[in-house]
């Protein structure tokens, strides 16, 4: 093989595998959709805050956060829904 061929074919190999290195890990979109719902104390009386994790992986957050929550689910359609949520 010439030098010039063999140059060549090391650098296109050498761009695929930068290539591959920088695209990143594939992202799966989530099974569930979850949300959180916070409360200011251990009574879980007063709703302060809520968390959402939409199937479409997108994160929304309203309110305040605290160690009090509880946590609701519900699966994601499939195929997955193009909406919003």
């Amino acid at each position: 093989m010439p030098v010039k061929s063999l140059l060549k074919t090391i650098s296109i190999g050498a761009i695929a595998v930068t290539a591959a290195a920088l695209s990143g890990p594939a992202l799966a979109l989530p099974a569930d959709y979850v949300w959180f719902t916070y409360y200011s104390d251990a009574t879980y009386t007063v709703e302060v805050g809520e968390k959402h994790i939409l199937c479409s992986g997108r994160t929304v957050r309203l309110g305040e956060t605290t160690p009090y929550y509880q946590i609701y689910t519900t699966p994601c359609p499939n195929p997955p829904h193009t909406g919003p949520w």
